[in-house]
């Protein structure tokens, strides 16, 4: 584990993406492609992630009601890399104590780890990004958009690649 943390902080500190899978096979740096996500965040205070993880659950109860999420753990989570994007089935009426757990036990840090959530029928994907950002997708856009504004993440100025683009920033990779 020494070995992986020493990767992770490497490629934290350098961006050297040779650090960042060095040593681990099948590691993906994330569970969205690239092109795949709708809308990003831009960099955010890691007590800002943080917040918008403590929020989930409660937006998630009043946009889906009691159901099953899929939730993944992924890169910079604090737990073997063999662990890292197996499918994880939580309640919407239990998320809550997973997120606060995973915190709570070191597994994610907030704006360090990727840590995502999927919806029923893939309607939505939320992906607390290790660079410190949230990327959305999912099939379902007025639920996205719903999402977007509620009272918990309408503060947070959500663009689509095509804004990023328009303004000549680099959308994340």
């Amino acid at each position: 584990m020494d070995e992986h943390r020493g990767r992770i902080d490497r490629w934290r500190s350098t961006g050297d993406a040779t650090a960042r899978s060095a040593g681990s096979p099948g590691l993906k740096a994330t569970l969205m492609p690239d092109d795949s996500y709708k809308f990003y965040s831009g960099i955010l205070p890691a007590e800002r992630v943080h917040q918008a993880m403590e929020a989930l659950p409660d937006v998630f109860r009043g946009l889906l009601g009691d159901c099953i999420v899929t939730a993944y753990y992924g890169f910079g989570c604090e737990l073997h890399p063999d662990l890292q994007y197996k499918p994880m089935q939580v309640g919407t009426k239990w998320i809550h104590r997973f997120i606060t757990d995973s915190i709570t036990q070191g597994i994610v840090i907030p704006g360090h780890s990727d840590f995502s959530f999927t919806a029923p029928n893939e309607r939505l994907e939320i992906l607390y990004c290790h660079e410190s950002d949230i990327h959305l997708s999912g099939k379902d856009d007025p639920l996205i958009e719903q999402f977007i504004a509620t009272q918990a993440f309408s503060s947070i100025r959500f663009r689509t690649r095509a804004e990023i683009e328009a303004n000549g920033m680099k959308p994340p990779h």
